[in-house]
């Protein structure tokens, strides 16, 4: 019986002890890096996320994207478009950064160059999108926001933002101009904050 209860003993804290360590490696960095509006970037593991992450023309990291929103709580949060991989269907969505970085190994925040009101009107832009429920754009079509696909809300949100043509669609999908993850990241007014790895 003593057996037992050492074998249950020893069995109950490996579990409480795997718990408490995959929590403590899900908070790998600093909330204080991040501010409203920042734009991150993963490369996720999607079944497309490779095909996305090679439609950029110069530097291929990443697959996705999102806009870095900030609550009163201090809580950070993702706006993003994303659609199923089984069905398509999908659009713009607000989760959790724990969510948008679940089981997530390369990722990147990048800052506008510019001041915090034009960042917190990116969010802003980003949010309206979000209100609307508008749908995931599986068409990739430009010529319209009734539906965004997830680098031309990041374009859309700066652009509308800074009332500049800012971002540049220099990717091509289905012989259609596409926002390229790197077209909406690698320009002289975006700056790295945080790189992983």
């Amino acid at each position: 019986m003593d057996t037992l209860k050492i074998f249950l003993l020893s069995l109950f804290l490996l579990l409480v002890s795997c718990h408490s360590n995959e929590n403590s490696s899900s908070s790998e960095w600093d909330l204080k890096e991040f501010r409203n509006g920042d734009i991150i970037y993963r490369h996720g593991n999607g079944f497309f996320s490779d095909y996305f992450r090679k439609s950029s023309n110069r530097e291929k990291l990443y697959s996705h994207g999102g806009i870095i929103a900030i609550d009163n709580n201090r809580e950070v949060y993702v706006i993003h478009a994303e659609a199923s991989e089984l069905t398509g269907v999908g659009g713009v969505r607000k989760e959790s950064l724990n969510v948008f970085l679940k089981n997530i190994s390369t990722w990147a925040v990048y800052r506008l160059d510019t001041t915090q009101t034009v960042r917190d009107s990116i969010v802003y832009v980003a949010t309206q999108y979000l209100n609307k429920e508008t749908p995931f754009d599986l068409d990739f079509d430009n010529t319209s926001d009734d539906k965004v696909y997830c680098t031309e809300l990041i374009a859309l949100s700066i652009n509308k933002s800074t009332h500049r043509n800012l971002i540049k669609a220099t990717g091509s999908i289905r012989n259609k101009p596409y926002f390229a993850i790197d077209d909406t990241y690698l320009t002289k007014e975006m700056k790295p904050i945080i790189r992983k790895p």
